[in-house]
């Protein structure tokens, strides 16, 4: 019997392996090319929209493809991955920006850290939505 679901229901669980995937995935497609875009052409020097319309975007779209592509539920696992990637990409960020004194500009960063965990999770909501309504047109 398959059973189609209505609504999402986040559980309790939390699957790891969308945890490490989801960072792989941060890391591989979104870590790097910044770090080569930054080296090569140390183009978002300063302040440009550009620079947090691609972290945030990325986060997005990541998130959505865990939340599509997972079984079940899994708006826990992007959020946890995002964490680790956004303390990762915010040490990557300083060392070639040097635009973080961490004594006066801790609420920047968390700013942006909170900022990303919002962007992760509503990634990962589209995602399981287009997951439900694949799952209700295929019955």
């Amino acid at each position: 019997m398959n059973e189609v679901r209505t609504s999402i229901k986040i559980s309790r669980t939390i699957n790891w392996q969308w945890v490490w995937v989801g960072f792989c995935l941060l890391v591989t497609f979104h870590l790097i090319p910044t770090a080569v875009i930054l080296r090569l052409f140390d183009y978002w020097k300063g302040f440009n929209i550009l620079l947090p319309l691609w972290i945030f975007f990325g986060l997005v779209q990541t998130s959505m493809y865990i939340g599509y592509r997972s079984a079940g539920v899994t708006i826990l696992e992007p959020l946890i991955s995002s964490i680790a990637y956004l303390f990762i990409l915010g040490l990557a960020m300083n060392a070639h920006f040097q635009i973080f004194s961490y004594k006066k500009d801790i609420f920047i960063m968390l700013t942006w850290m909170v900022a990303g965990l919002f962007c992760s999770v509503l990634g990962a909501w589209i995602g399981e939505m287009i997951q439900l309504k694949k799952e209700q047109c295929t019955g």
